[in-house]
């Protein structure tokens, strides 16, 4: 057939076709010359929702029938949709059909994207105020917020007025003489001078000393015109501990007695009154309280005794003497620490494993009181230690005590001798060896400053509470101040 008799036709691959999106006009051939196929257009599906026809080709090109035969396929599809008519009357309300089944619910469709923020409007005209409502009922309190923390310390308050003098205290004892040094080279006589004019008799002179002392807290106050004050100061003796009690089936073992308890420590410093205030506080030391005795069907341990506190002057500071540890079942107890000041108080005796202890030490502070004694596995008593002594030739503590009653058991009291002085450590209370016997308490502590005994130690068959003794107090201190004008 001559060239001039053919139709030529879109065309393109199968694939090309497939991805196009172009729409094929009713009526509009397109080719696929790949896979030999052939769609008429129907004016709204692209390439793969057309049917196609299998096309027969001379050469290069589509011959005359196959097309024919193509167009008259497509004149058989039925052509578009014409134009809405216009709408009828409406016809006569039929009856309510029945109600069908209701039918199974679809899946959820997929969740659109959310579509972009649109912007704000503007803000419209401020509308009239309401009227004020009622006032609501008040709310339950709140729960109270953690306290803050302290502020800083205000500013000093203005100086208060002077207080009244106290009384003047005791006098303290004469120290002794120095001893004289050797006498010079006696110089010549000079000349007899001139005798001079008589002067007139002067005003009769004041105290040339100030002498405050406490035994309790309270305040010092600095007397004018002072030149040199004198701090005397001692600090409150340590108490004895109690006596264990052991069990007379408790053959394998001993006990101890309490420890005694030890001498509060003593200063005595020389001052410039000018480095202190007008008013200077002042605490004065007090002795610890003895250990409680127990009573008890059962093997124990005694009760510590309680320390003795500090005397206080200004940055001066005395240490109350140490307690004296309970009564120990197999073991000693410990005698208290002196107390550290610029003289140290002695040492309280410690309590031996069913023997006699160690007595208290001697001091010219607070001396130590002694310990309690203790009953070994034999069941026999010892006799308490005796106390420390601040000055043998003129203070003593309390002597060794122990025996066969109860009397001769008791520790006795350190030595006082009523003037501002160290008084002597007690003595440690006897044991009781015979469940039912009262073992001896421990001797107080003489005034000042002396330390407490330790209490015997006891026994117990069961029935019968064990009877130890009690741990003894230890003394109070004191400060005074002399100054000189």
């Amino acid at each position: 057939m001559p060239r001039d008799d053919l139709i030529q036709v879109r065309r393109g691959t199968d694939a090309e076709w497939a991805v196009s999106e172009q729409v094929l006009v009713l009526g509009e051939p397109g080719f696929a010359y790949d896979t030999l196929t052939l769609k008429i257009g129907d004016g709204v599906s692209t390439w793969v929702d057309l049917s196609g026809f299998e096309a027969h080709i001379e050469g290069e090109y589509v011959t005359a029938e196959a097309l024919t035969a193509a167009v008259e396929a497509v004149e058989a599809l039925p052509g578009p949709e014409g134009p809405r008519g216009p709408e009828g009357p409406a016809g006569a309300t039929g009856g309510a059909g029945a109600t069908g089944p209701r039918g199974l619910q679809g899946p959820q469709g997929d969740e659109g994207p959310v579509g972009p923020t649109g912007s704000q409007g503007s803000q419209g005209p401020r509308g009239l105020q309401g009227i004020k409502g009622d006032v609501g009922p008040a709310g339950a309190d709140g729960v109270a917020g953690p306290t803050g923390a302290t502020g800083v310390m205000g500013p000093q308050g203005p100086k208060g007025d002077t207080g009244a003098t106290g009384p003047t205290g005791l006098t303290g004892a004469a120290g002794t003489n120095g001893t004289n040094g050797a006498q010079g080279i006696q110089g010549p006589k000079g000349d007899t001078g001139a005798q001079g004019v008589k002067g007139d008799t002067g005003a009769a002179g004041g105290s040339r000393v100030d002498v405050q002392t406490l035994l309790a807290d309270g305040n010092w106050i600095k007397p004018l015109g002072a030149r040199l004050s004198i701090v005397e100061m001692m600090a409150g003796g340590g108490a004895g501990g109690s006596g264990a009690i052991n069990h007379t089936s408790n053959t394998s073992q001993a006990c101890s007695g309490g420890g005694g308890g030890a001498g509060g420590g003593r200063i005595y410093e020389a001052l410039d009154p000018s480095t202190l205030a007008d008013i200077v506080p002042v605490q004065v030391g007090q002795g610890g309280t003895g250990g409680a005795a127990k009573s008890s069907t059962v093997t124990t341990g005694g009760n510590a005794g309680g320390n003795g506190t500090h005397s206080i002057f200004g940055w001066l500071r005395a240490v109350g003497g140490g307690s004296g540890g309970a009564g120990a079942i197999n073991g000693g107890s410990v005698g208290g620490g002196g107390g550290v000041a610029t003289y140290t108080g002695g040492n309280g005796g410690s309590g031996a494993n069913g023997a006699q202890g160690q007595a208290g030490q001697a001091s010219t502070a607070g001396p130590g009181g002694g310990s309690g004694g203790g009953v070994n596995t034999a069941g026999a008593g010892s006799s308490g230690s005796s106390g420390g002594s601040p000055n043998p030739l003129i203070i003593i503590g309390g002597t060794q005590s122990g025996g066969a009653s109860l009397a001769v058991r008791q520790g006795k009291d350190g030595q006082t001798t009523g003037l501002l002085l160290a008084g002597g450590g007690a003595s440690g209370g006897g044991s009781a060896g015979t469940p039912g016997d009262v073992a001896g308490s421990g001797g107080n502590g003489g005034t000042y400053g002396a330390g407490g005994g330790g209490g015997g130690a006891a026994r117990t068959d069961g029935a019968t509470p064990g009877a130890p003794g009690a741990g003894g107090n230890g003394a109070n201190g004191f400060v005074r101040i002399t100054t000189y004008f």
